[in-house]
């Protein structure tokens, strides 16, 4: 809702509502990246990962980088503000940037990488768990 409200707010131009529409993308990709990364980062840390902090911070500057490559190209749409003017330039960058931020935000990550899905135990359970032992 903030991203919406914020596009009514700078006026109405068709480059705002591309711009903060994307933003809700570009945030529920982020927080799928994240989560994913943290997962990633514990499978792979460890004495057995002998090089695993090469891996865990070439994989944090592959993230930055795409992240701003994401950010400029969904900018654009600010600068430019007319429909075609945004259309012209998506079109000619091959819309790219949308491609990444839906694939990021459907693609099953975890099962891409291999990474096994732990069962969550409850707060609640493992307070039992240790009153009765």
């Amino acid at each position: 809702s903030v991203f919406i409200l914020s596009s009514i707010w700078h006026g109405f131009y068709p480059g705002y509502y591309f711009f903060f529409t994307y933003g809700i993308l570009m945030t529920v990709a982020g927080k799928r990246i994240s989560q994913f990364q943290k997962r990633w980062e514990q499978a792979n840390s460890g004495p057995e990962n002998g090089s695993s902090k090469v891996k865990i911070y070439g994989f944090r500057i592959l993230r930055a980088i795409c992240f701003h490559v994401c950010f400029n190209y969904v900018s654009v749409a600010h600068l430019l503000l007319t429909f075609e003017r945004c259309s012209v330039f998506y079109y000619r960058m091959g819309y790219f940037g949308h491609f990444a931020l839906v694939l990021l935000t459907v693609l099953p990550l975890e099962k891409i990488f291999g990474l096994k899905n732990e069962p969550r135990v409850e707060k609640s359970s493992a307070l039992e768990n240790k009153k009765f032992k």
